[in-house]
């Protein structure tokens, strides 16, 4: 009897510091997305460029957002390429983020971004064409986990393709260099990002292609970050109780009354 004594009032400081510890995530809870998609880049212009936000006044593309903890679509937003003088140019733009899975089912807690560019595009003049599969970057909070994808570029010079395999690159001659699928993982304001281009062409300096600068094809970037909640949550779940706040002082005191508890509760024993 004395032992169930025991029992009940440790799970009673148990239940207090768990309490204490343990809050549930609230609809106050913001998750913070960053999304971005380019179908192609000339010269550093983009074309059918799509940020998370959408554009601010001035048309700059803006690639974050703030949405509530429960919201399962934050942003969708999407383009197609322009027409660019000297070039055939075809390509779509999208980013998505919500707390979701990958199939777009409601995942209360757990934010997920991805973004996904294609392009295609001809050189009139050297009959250069380049093509990338769609690219995607995606960063999931329920897997933890930052990847990207993208697939082989196609390339046709006069009618004779070839295909470049995701990571590696070629010199095309009187051309340029193509570059396939690079993927880069950073941080930038503290938040983890992945950024895959789906091709990069740097034009030959006294080639066909020289007027147009670098060009990429196929741009992505995904990342996600909840500042108001540790250790995930949403959705009826608990975080922990930040570092720093007011009631820090009660944990390791509920620990110390529950040591005390079973260590007078042993001696009545004895």
């Amino acid at each position: 009897m004395l032992m169930m004594r025991l029992g009940r009032s440790a799970m009673a400081v148990l239940a207090l510091e768990a309490a204490l510890l343990c809050r549930p995530a609230s609809a106050a809870q913001k998750f913070h997305y960053i999304g971005r998609a380019t179908a192609a880049a000339l010269q550093g212009a983009p074309s059918g460029d799509v940020g998370a936000g959408g554009k601010d006044a001035k048309g700059n593309v803006i690639e974050d957002k703030t949405c509530d903890a429960r919201d399962t679509t934050c942003f969708d937003e999407s383009a197609t390429a322009g027409v660019i003088p000297g070039l055939v140019l075809t390509g779509t733009a999208r980013t998505v983020g919500g707390a979701q899975t990958a199939t777009g089912a409601p995942n209360p807690g757990f934010p997920r971004t991805e973004s996904t560019a294609q392009a295609s595009l001809l050189m009139l003049d050297g009959g250069l064409s380049i093509a990338v599969a769609p690219t995607r970057a995606i960063a999931d909070s329920f897997t933890g986990e930052l990847t990207a994808v993208g697939g082989p570029v196609l390339v046709d010079i006069g009618g004779n393709q070839m295909t470049v395999p995701a990571g590696e690159g070629i010199v095309i001659p009187g051309q340029g260099t193509l570059f396939a699928a690079k993927i880069t993982k950073f941080v930038k304001n503290g938040l983890s990002q992945i950024e895959i281009d789906g091709a990069i062409f740097d034009p030959d300096p006294t080639g066909p292609a020289a007027a147009f600068g670098p060009i990429i094809l196929g741009k992505a970037v995904a990342g996600v970050e909840i500042p108001f909640v540790e250790g995930g949550g949403g959705g009826g779940g608990c975080s922990l109780v930040r570092s720093g706040e007011s009631r820090a002082g009660f944990e390791p005191t509920a620990v110390l009354g529950l040591l005390l508890l079973i260590r007078l509760r042993r001696r009545r024993v004895g």
